[in-house]
């Protein structure tokens, strides 16, 4: 892949991990908190669906760094909803959407970390 389609492609990728986050929020912004289990199972199959594009497209490229540091932003922003749901959690529905949500982006991060260090040592 080129370079540039590289960072269009890891660019939409974080957008996309932020648009998860974003509609996360849309979903669990009443006051009075009912994630329906509709609304839960569509954010599973676009998280998993998320998953699966971005592990792909890890594995195709070689822009390992560029996707680490588009991924930063998101994973923040999951890290702090995960660390302000995760005492109250008051519906279970939204504590387990920003537990997978949060987790699918953090494993998402680590992969990219561990092919970076996989580079690295390999030029070794």
């Amino acid at each position: 892949m080129t370079k540039g389609f590289d960072v269009v492609i890891g660019l939409v990728l974080s957008l996309a991990a932020l648009f998860i986050w974003i509609y996360r929020m849309i979903v669990t912004s009443d006051t009075p908190t009912i994630v329906t289990f509709k609304q839960f199972i569509v954010f599973m199959s676009v998280t998993l669906l998320y998953i699966i594009t971005e592990v792909v497209y890890i594995k195709k490229t070689e822009s390992y760094i560029l996707n680490l540091i588009f991924l930063t932003f998101p994973c923040i922003i999951w890290i702090l909803t995960l660390n302000d749901i995760l005492p109250d959690g008051y519906d279970r529905f939204d504590t387990i959407c920003v537990i997978i949500g949060s987790g699918s982006v953090i494993f998402v991060f680590l992969y990219c970390l561990y092919k970076v260090t996989k580079k690295i040592y390999e030029k070794r």
